[in-house]
């Protein structure tokens, strides 16, 4: 998984709960990408993810139903922690960029939870045959290219 994805593509929730700030700046790799697990597996632990599930096809119609699903805590830090730690040793991070990785992590940490609305709305979509991607939030679209010098 990239450190991309890693910071997740998480599907939103719809109570919003802001988290607090994750401060980076200062920290060790270890240290600040532990920060930052914690965070993104907080936020995904008490929310969920959206698991779109479909049947049916030629000659007979498309259902879907979502289901949301809780990880495991410690999965979730075991596949989030080493990547956000591989970006964070990055030696040509500059503390602009340090700042904006803190931008996006809080992002990612304050996504609201998914409604039963919008998990029907998801289904519904699906069963068109498309599965609407997941966007990043906007702190988090600098990280879709790569860093110079990482």
């Amino acid at each position: 998984m990239s450190w991309v994805a890693a910071l997740g593509a998480l599907i939103g929730c719809g109570d919003s709960r802001p988290s607090g700030h994750v401060e980076l700046s200062g920290k060790s790799p270890a240290e600040g990408s532990s920060l930052a697990a914690n965070a993104i597996c907080t936020r995904e632990v008490t929310c969920g993810m959206a698991d779109i599930q479909c049947t049916g096809g030629k000659n007979v119609s498309t259902q879907c139903m979502v289901t949301i699903v809780y990880p495991e805590r410690a999965a979730c830090y075991a596949e989030v922690q080493p990547n956000v730690q591989k970006l964070l040793s990055c030696p040509a991070l500059t503390p602009g960029e340090i700042d904006l990785i803190e931008l996006c992590v809080d992002a990612r940490a304050a996504r609201p939870c998914i409604t039963p609305a919008q998990a029907d709305a998801l289904a519904r979509t699906a069963e068109t045959g498309t599965i609407p991607p997941d966007p990043p939030p906007p702190e988090c679209e600098f990280l879709q290219q790569p860093i110079p010098g990482c």
